[in-house]
């Protein structure tokens, strides 16, 4: 959703860092939340199908998943990407109906839910410090949201130890759940290792500047254009 907003690079790391602070470390406003049980569930399922489709679309509008040409579309009447939301919509529902069945796989898939969480902050730290943070140079910002050099990589060591590093007793025991997962993933990337050519980031840039109107342009380019990138900021 970070291509909906209009400062993604300041708003959207503040957006994580808030929703941490108000879930926990504030006992008060967390109370407050559990006790609107009711509210939280609408808008959590709202959130959540709002983002997770607007994941999807990027990736088939990107030509990373399967059948991206069936999800990178925008329905006119809408402007909205109506074919990932009913994605989501029926996956959820599917997996909704493991509550009628045992218990014990519909607390895996909830307890899985939580480390897959974990595992999508950890990934791309990870990847950070193994590759190195001039990955990151072309779309590096001073004005928004800047972290020192040595404090940067403070921050991404301790948060992969602390998602990565667990104890017999904190453990979640989901390697199932994780495992078929990682199976549909390899999949995915077998299959569309090939056809993904990367967000394109002039049209982002575009649809940043005209957030009004959502338009899928065919992707010519074969790797995102972080030279023209970093001349605009």
């Amino acid at each position: 959703m970070t291509e909906e907003m209009p400062n993604p690079r300041g708003d959207a790391p503040r957006a994580l860092i808030y929703a941490i602070a108000v879930g926990g470390l504030t006992r008060a406003a967390a109370c407050i939340i559990s006790l609107m049980i009711s509210v939280c569930f609408i808008n959590g399922s709202s959130a959540s199908i709002t983002s997770v489709s607007r994941l999807l679309f990027a990736m088939a509008r990107d030509r990373g998943i399967i059948f991206h040409d069936f999800f990178a579309h925008i329905t006119p009447h809408l402007n909205v990407p109506l074919r990932p939301i009913l994605l989501c919509y029926i996956f959820n529902v599917c997996f909704g109906l493991l509550y009628v069945g045992p218990r014990v796989a519909f607390s895996a898939y909830v307890a899985s839910l939580v480390i897959l969480l974990n595992l999508s902050y950890a990934a791309p730290t990870i990847i950070v410090l193994i590759r190195g943070r001039q990955l990151l140079n072309a779309a590096r910002s001073t004005k928004d949201f800047h972290l020192s050099q040595s404090l940067r990589i403070v921050v991404n060591y301790v948060s992969v130890l602390f998602l990565t590093v667990t104890s017999i007793k904190t453990a979640d025991y989901v390697c199932v759940v994780l495992g078929i997962f990682a199976v549909i993933v390899s999949l995915f990337w077998l299959k569309c290792r090939s056809t993904f050519l990367g967000p394109n980031l002039d049209m982002i840039a575009n649809h940043g500047r005209n957030a009004g109107s959502l338009q899928v342009e065919k992707v010519t380019t074969t790797r995102p254009n972080l030279e023209t990138l970093e001349n605009r900021t």
